[in-house]
């Protein structure tokens, strides 16, 4: 709590004041009082000195005291200041002479519970300058006038209507109905007595943002919200509609709207204890605050609670209790502690409203929490208001158990709340156990895992529980147990690979899921079930499923290959398709692809129809292990038949007139051949008539087989590879493809020479003219095929020097490509229209 700081103004002889000159400014100011807050008083806070008293000569004790309060400018702090005509300037030769004496604060607490109004004639006020240019403060909670809380209400019993449209009046000034109130009075106490009733039924704050003046020569240029006028002047002003006028000197009161302040605090403070009303006035504020952080007014639940607390009222209306229950719930642990944990205690008594005891429960919860909640008894508060609620919600259980978890409690709870669970439907028992941290007892478990069981599908029944971790086991254990039994077993793996496998929890992370199982196979009927559902999902699953089930068998079992024994519990030992054991054998490490597993592997792929790319896949995984089918005495895979038709015909000399039709045949070969199909395929073609091979290949097409199998094989052939010179042969079908290539698709058939133009200057002269001579010499050649000659042409322009930094191959018809820096090979730039050159 501060002190205020102080201000003195009046008229000053030379360096008397803190101007330095002679004439009307501040004589004296407190310590860290700065300019602005002279401009304040200057503008609100100065006596006002009427100058037709002064040029009738009236007595200076005939000038009443003044009195102005005013929240400064920025809002951060208050000004009341008090003022007395002097008479004389201090130079002695005119009237018109004031001393102001001005008290200014930023903190609330330094009004302590006395309204500005009551400082009137206030022992404390300084009315003759300092010695010097600084004055002391005035301590906080200082002494008030004549006015004291008891005076006043004994002095305005007499008027309630003139009260409640005063309290009304002030209530509205800050909404949009605000009216600024003129008090015509020639009595400066009277006024100062009215403002100090109005702004007692107002809390604190509100009371201080009520600025005011006794008296003011002219309301209109003053900022003030009560304006006192001596009725010498104020008839211009009372003809003014924009005022609210309470003549106080006689018994009319005004026409206004009664607010609900005034009609609840009025009556209260004139019939009982003033001081009493007074501090339950500041509670509703203080409730209202703490409700709303953003300023909100006190409404009729913080004007109840307040009345309730303070000992104004005894009781509370039961209409109400439900509306109070839902604003305690936000009010903040200080506006709880102001009410005290008997008076809540004393509102859940009062309540048969679950909702109701819902909010006071969320109230006082949070102060149960605290350390001293015992000695101040929210502890017990706390306990009863549950076990109300607790006891509301098991009767309304058949119409719903709300969702929300309450707070668990440090008394805990006794055992007559699991009885009362037993006797309700299993999930609307463990629902209200979840919500008020009840334990369930086992048989209200498993009658609930029963039902869960029997409709898996029933997503609300998966709530995060506190017992969710002793429901999902025994659940299991349910699972496990109906997976044992001859007429459920179907039905429960059914449901397990369609939802409990991944639902409500990813069982396929937690195998083993009820524990080791020390007996072989070493995992629970469930875990395969869990198991098989994860093969067949994929992913992660998969992997972790299976890597799961072979460490919990291998440990019960350590003579059997721990694999093995999971493709023989997971998959079964009868035979599966390629796709399974692709899967299977994708899943296990390297290093664990045994013998054995690759035994019960063969024995599916022998006998699945076809080779298709997930027994290709199987193949390669089990050849990388070191596994061949040969290790084995299998002939595996089977040769493709199309690729037959096509090896057997080149290989026998087939005419010209078949390449259509055995290049059909090679588009319709199986993806990805067999090293036997391809060994055999590009030896066919190397040995073979080059216009033949080239033809066929061009009739195959531009598909998977041509362009990821041959033409690589025969690209690799041509290559020259350390000791191993390029082979001719494959030069030869290769040029003759590009050469076909490039009367239909010249894009497949220039890609082509791009690649083979590395190859061909690896062959040296030998070898060029090797496969100049398999293109002449080739008995298939049609007499007009131009081949060897665009070969002679095309293999000197590589070997031929040229001016550019890189050669650049002519293509088979004598033409060169452009450099790359040629007009041609740059990206042509899009017209502009709106460009000019």
């Amino acid at each position: 709590m501060s002190p205020f700081g102080a201000l003195y103004y009046t008229d000053c002889l030379p360096g008397q004041g803190l101007g330095g000159g002679a004439g009307f400014q501040f004589q004296a100011r407190s310590e860290h009082l700065d300019d602005d807050v002279e401009r304040a008083v200057t503008r609100a806070g100065l006596y006002e000195v009427p100058p037709r008293w002064m040029r009738e000569r009236r007595p200076v004790d005939s000038y009443p005291l003044s009195l102005a309060h005013l929240a400064l400018d920025d809002g951060g702090g208050w000004m009341t200041a008090a003022g007395r005509y002097l008479g004389q300037e201090a130079n002695g030769h005119r009237d018109g002479n004031q001393f102001t004496h001005a008290v200014v604060t930023r903190d609330v607490r330094s009004y302590a519970l006395v309204r500005p109004a009551q400082f009137w004639a206030a022992p404390w006020w300084s009315d003759t300058p300092a010695p010097t240019t600084t004055c002391p403060p005035v301590p906080a909670n200082p002494t008030p006038g004549p006015w004291t809380t008891e005076a006043v209400r004994d002095h305005v019993r007499r008027s309630p209507g003139r009260l409640t449209a005063l309290v009304s009046a002030l209530g509205a000034l800050r909404g949009p109905s605000r009216r600024r109130v003129l008090l015509v009075t020639d009595d400066a106490s009277e006024a100062a007595c009215w403002i100090a009733a109005g702004t007692l039924l107002l809390d604190r704050r509100r009371a201080l943002a009520v600025g005011f003046k006794i008296f003011v020569l002219d309301p209109d240029r003053s900022p003030h919200d009560v304006l006192a006028v001596h009725p010498d002047w104020s008839a211009p002003f009372e003809r003014n509609g924009g005022y609210l006028v309470l003549d106080l000197r006689s018994s009319e009161v005004p026409d206004v709207e009664t607010s609900d302040d005034a009609r609840f605090w009025v009556p209260r403070f004139l019939a009982g204890d003033p001081l009493d009303v007074v501090d339950a006035v500041e509670l509703a504020g203080q409730l209202a605050r703490e409700i709303d952080a953003a300023g909100s007014l006190p409404g009729a639940v913080e004007r109840g609670l307040a009345s309730l607390a303070v000992g104004v009222d005894d009781d509370l209306p039961p209409a109400e209790l439900r509306a109070v229950a839902e604003r305690l719930e936000l009010a903040r642990g200080s506006a709880l502690d102001l009410l005290g944990a008997p008076a809540l205690g004393a509102l859940a008594q009062r309540s048969g409203d679950a909702e109701a005891l819902r909010c006071l429960d969320t109230a006082v919860t949070r102060r149960a929490g605290l350390s001293q909640a015992e000695e101040l008894g929210w502890a017990d508060v706390a306990a009863d208001v549950r076990r109300r609620l607790f006891l509301l919600e098991v009767d309304a259980a058949g119409r719903g158990v709300p969702a929300e978890r309450l707070p668990l409690l440090p008394t805990g709870h006794d055992g007559t709340e699991r009885s009362r669970l037993e006797r309700l439907p299993a999930p609307e028992a463990l629902a209200l156990a979840d919500r008020h941290g009840v334990d369930p007892s086992d048989e209200t478990v498993e009658r609930f895992v029963v039902g869960w069981a029997d409709h898996p599908r029933d997503d609300a029944r998966a709530r995060e529980w506190r017992s969710r971790p002793r429901v999902l086991d025994a659940l299991y254990r349910e699972l496990d147990r109906r997976l044992r039994v001859d007429d459920r077993a179907a039905r429960t793996a059914t449901d397990v690979a369609e939802f409990w496998w991944s639902r409500p929890e990813e069982l396929w992370r937690s195998i083993p899921v009820l524990g080791a199982v020390s007996e072989p196979p070493g995992v629970s009927r469930l875990d395969l079930a869990v198991a098989r559902a994860a093969f067949r999902a994929g992913g992660e699953a998969r992997g972790t499923a299976l890597a799961r089930i072979a460490g919990e068998a291998g440990a019960s079992r350590p003579d059997v290959d721990p694999w093995t024994l999971t493709w023989d519990l997971v998959l079964g030992r009868g035979q599966v398709g390629s796709r399974e054991v692709r899967r299977f054998l994708q899943v296990v490490p390297p290093d664990a692809r045994s013998e054995a597993l690759a035994t019960v592997a063969y024995a599916s792929l022998l006998v699945a129809p076809g080779f298709d790319d997930d027994a290709r896949t199987a193949l390669a995984l089990l050849e990388s292990a070191g596994w061949p089918p040969q290790h084995f005495g299998h002939a595996y895979p089977p040769d493709d038949p199309e690729i037959a038709v096509v090896v057997d015909a080149l290989r026998a000399g087939t005419r010209l007139d078949r390449a259509e039709d055995l290049g059909h045949h090679l588009a319709r070969a199986r993806r990805g051949p067999t090293a036997t199909d391809q060994r055999r395929l590009w030896q066919a073609l190397v040995a073979g008539s080059p216009a033949l091979g080239g033809r066929v290949l061009r009739a195959c097409g531009p598909n998977v087989v041509r362009e990821r199998t041959v033409v690589p094989l025969l690209l690799q052939r041509a290559r020259a590879e350390g000791t191993r010179v390029g082979d001719p042969g494959a030069v030869a079908v290769l040029f003759t493809l590009a050469v076909l290539d490039r009367r239909g698709r010249s894009e497949y058939g220039d890609a082509l020479l791009t690649d083979l133009a590395g190859p061909v200057r690896g062959l040296g002269d030998v070898g060029l003219r090797a496969v100049h001579r398999r293109l002449l010499d080739d008995p298939e050649r049609p007499a007009d095929d131009a081949v060897p000659e665009r070969w002679r042409q095309w293999a000197g322009s590589l070997a031929a020097p040229s001016r550019a930094t890189t050669p650049r191959a002519a293509a088979p018809d004598g033409s060169r490509p452009p450099p790359a820096d040629h007009p041609e090979k740059r990206p042509r730039k899009p017209f502009l229209p709106w460009r000019r050159s």
